[in-house]
């Protein structure tokens, strides 16, 4: 009985060993298939871009730049590949691969019997894209039509055929069908026939992921003073698609345009907001605005002071808004905003201003300045306006960056042209590869303002406007990422900066060796994350010269 028992138990344990063994040691047999594509009347040069299918599993791959593609774990068996390029025929091969095989299937491709060039040809959808498109271009000296084939049922093309004129161009919209419904990944191929020719256009759609609503509203506080009439906001999108919004408030005294409408795909609507019969109102009001929009709600907080008469000068009265800091330089160089900022002067003085005020004299030594202990010009947004006599060659302002001591936000003269740059990478090099404004003589007084901006008025630029004496005359622009962050990147050098000055030289490391000028300077303005229109610069200059 023991001997059966003990049997019983062997025999056991050996089929579970058998089996043990059988599944761990389970054999890969998948082999590979990769070549080249080459140009047969070009003496075999690599062509790169060109896209190989391996059709039964739908399978494509994108040449590099030297011609060589390659699909890996591929089980044994027949298949067809076919090397498609711009301007070259199609070609088809078939290849067989045997267990753990590695097999070679090149191709030499001849020029095509019309010259095209349809670009791109990988269309990604990405996780929110409904729509994209691609060109085909004929660079050949008659019509020629074309139709396509072979679609995605998960897309739809417009037009699927048409012709292209001689040396023209036409563009193709491709839909994603039902966006929202995509919960998986969608790939596939569609064909291009023109004439004997064939073009692949390859399609990939990743599973929805709705893009949030992204608007900035700014301010978001309105303070009314006690005269002022009218203030403004800004409401700016982030998103990719128009927004229709509605405005309210919970103030009888005020009144809003517009109160509805549509916010443009990555634009901008100003809004108004005025205060009725502002002599009437005699006591403090406070109070919100709502904006819903996008499924969004946001709110703007809104202050109104009661009457008094006299109060600010009617530049206040239309630009108040936005307004960070101010310096009148009345034999003080404080700031005469509710911010209160202390500048310090070395060496300066107060002289006879151009409108029978005092302005500030910065002589031209390197020890000469003011020094404001706040950036006061280091946003993404922002406007920055004084008054000036006589400006000379040398340096005129820059903010200090926190992270460094190192200047940023330079403005300067140089060979009697204005320069300004926020600075990538080291200031130095910046400064030297950036461009001057052009602008007329600086001679006698005048109104110098700049209005700039990063990745607003234009993609992945710093755009800054020079006005003088209220009238817009040029424009410079550094390039950079949008979304770089890095140390060497300008957005480093955005709500970085620690303090600002006026005057004396700039002699740092990596930065542009710039001497003191003399500087007379009157009625500073900084408007942080605030971009000045050009009727608003205007009603700044005409009200100050006035003074």
């Amino acid at each position: 009985m023991k001997k059966i028992l003990f049997s019983l138990c062997f025999f056991s344990s050996m089929i579970f060993f058998l089996n043990s063994c059988g599944k761990s040691d389970a054999v890969d047999n998948s082999g590979t298939i990769s070549g080249f594509v080459t140009d047969i009347t070009n003496a075999n040069a690599p062509i790169a871009g060109a896209t190989v299918t391996l059709s039964s599993k739908g399978l494509s791959q994108t040449t590099g730049s030297d011609g060589r593609y390659q699909f890996s774990d591929v089980d044994p068996g027949s298949y067809t590949l076919q090397a498609i390029a711009n301007r070259y025929q199609p070609t088809t091969k078939q290849v067989t691969v045997g267990v753990n095989q590695n097999v070679t299937c090149d191709f030499q491709l001849s020029a095509g019997a019309v010259s095209v060039d349809i670009s791109p040809v990988i269309l990604n959808f990405g996780t929110s894209a409904e729509q994209l498109s691609f060109t085909i271009a004929n660079n050949s000296t008659g019509t020629l039509n074309y139709n396509i084939s072979n679609i995605p049922n998960f897309v739809q093309v417009s037009p699927s055929t048409g012709s292209v004129a001689a040396r023209g161009k036409q563009a193709v919209t491709v839909s994603v069908i039902n966006r929202a419904s995509i919960t998986a990944p969608r790939n596939g191929q569609m064909t291009v026939n023109i004439g004997s020719d064939s073009y692949t256009i390859s399609i990939s759609v990743e599973p929805y992921q709705p893009e949030t609503v992204n608007v900035d509203i700014n301010p978001t506080t309105l303070s009314f003073d006690k005269n002022t009439e009218q203030l403004k906001f800004t409401m700016s999108s982030n998103y990719s698609r128009d927004l229709d919004f509605t405005i309210s408030n919970n103030l009888d005294i005020l009144t809003i345009t517009p109160t509805s409408g549509t916010l443009a795909a990555r634009g901008q609507t100003e809004v108004s907001v005025t205060v009725n019969d502002r002599k009437n109102v005699t006591t403090d009001r406070n109070g919100t605005i709502s904006i819903s929009m996008g499924g969004n709600n946001y709110v703007v907080n809104v202050s109104v002071a009661k009457y008094e008469e006299g109060g600010s000068q009617p530049v206040d009265t239309e630009v108040k808004n936005g307004l960070f800091a101010y310096f009148t330089f009345e034999n003080t160089t404080k700031d005469v905003t509710e911010q209160e900022l202390n500048g310090v002067g070395i060496g300066t003085s107060f002289v006879d201003s151009y409108n029978g005020t005092q302005a500030l004299n910065i002589p031209a030594l390197s020890s000469a300045m003011l020094s404001i202990p706040n950036s006061l010009v280091d946003q993404r947004q922002m406007s920055v306006s004084f008054w000036v006599k006589d400006i000379y060659d040398g340096h005129i302002f820059h903010a200090v960056r926190n992270y460094d001591n190192k200047p940023a936000f330079l403005l300067a003269m140089e060979n009697g042209m204005l320069k300004f740059v926020v600075t990538r990478y080291d200031i130095g090099y910046q400064w030297a590869n950036r461009p001057s404004f052009t602008h007329g003589s600086l001679s006698g007084w005048h109104m110098i303002t700049l209005v700039s901006d990063f990745n607003s008025t234009t993609y992945a630029k710093i755009t800054t406007r020079l006005y003088v004496d209220g009238v817009f005359v040029d424009t410079v622009t550094e390039d950079d990422n949008p979304f770089s962050e890095g140390e060497t990147g300008s957005n480093k050098n955005y709500d970085a900066c620690m303090k600002f000055v006026l005057g004396g030289e700039l002699n740092e490391s990596y930065s542009p060796k710039l001497s003191a000028t003399k500087l007379i300077v009157d009625n500073i303005r900084f408007y942080r994350s605030r971009m000045l229109s050009a009727e608003e610069v205007k009603t700044i200059y005409n009200a100050e010269k006035k003074k």
